[in-house]
């Protein structure tokens, strides 16, 4: 019987924060409850880059690294996205036992993160249909509310656009959230367009593109700034904690 993975994201009850101060606690309980040492599990400093590691060994620490991406091959390695509100996407074969994760954020897939994992990914099984994808919790497009001038690099497909000069008045959580974080003052909305971001539909539109079994593409469907059991960076400004999602393979 072919083995599967399962994939997980961390609660509010631990925070992979630095500022937190709480992350290799956080590492140790996580590894506890899995039953494994921590050293097992690898991550790197996060960027919104689009570099990628390989990491085949236990001994290759790249906890400073700099890569918003790891790929491994070794099954007693466990790969973890940290993430606030981006999408930790992963992108598993059970046969070849290779697991892939991403942090996708507006950034890093405007600079091409998707294609630089894919492209290494080539290296180890080039038939997509050996592979299965998970997006995991994130900023659903309902509360992923973006300044237009940001999104040039999206398709209109992906966007609801809101009015020129109108925000969300549905949500005023999310509208002082917005405000907060990008040093905006309500007089300035009269000149800004804004709209909602479906990051989630671009990333399965992508990889459907590239081969990829649309049957195979799972959505957690969770949004962050909506669900208080998981961190959220938009949410929580300035006192954010960051949530670790990963494969396990059975």
């Amino acid at each position: 019987m072919l083995s599967k993975y399962n994939y997980r994201s961390t609660s509010t009850k631990l925070d992979f924060s630095v500022k937190s101060g709480k992350k290799l606690e956080s590492l140790e309980a996580l590894a506890q409850d899995l039953g494994i040492n921590s050293s097992q599990i690898k991550t790197t400093k996060q960027v919104h880059g689009t570099n990628v590691a390989i990491i085949k060994n236990l001994d290759q620490d790249y906890t400073d690294v700099e890569a918003d991406a790891i790929i491994t091959t070794n099954t007693n390695i466990i790969v973890g996205i940290l993430t606030g509100d981006c999408v930790p996407l992963f992108i598993t074969n059970p046969k070849s036992k290779i697991v892939a994760g991403v942090h996708v954020s507006r950034a890093t897939a405007e600079k091409g993160i998707l294609e630089n994992v894919l492209a290494e990914l080539k290296q180890f099984d080039s038939n997509w249909s050996n592979y299965e994808v998970w997006l995991g919790p994130s900023l659903q497009q309902k509360s992923h509310l973006v300044d237009l001038q940001f999104l040039k690099f999206f398709d209109s497909k992906y966007i609801k656009p809101l009015p020129k000069g109108q925000f969300v008045v549905d949500n005023q959580e999310l509208f002082n959230s917005y405000l907060t974080r990008n040093n905006y003052i309500e007089a300035d909305l009269k000149n800004i367009q804004s709209g909602y971001l479906d990051l989630h539909q671009y990333i399965k539109d992508k990889l459907v593109e590239h081969g990829f079994d649309i049957s195979k593409i799972l959505d957690s469907g969770i949004d962050t700034y909506t669900n208080q059991n998981h961190h959220s960076y938009r949410r929580d400004y300035p006192n954010y904690g960051i949530m670790l999602s990963y494969a396990i393979l059975e």
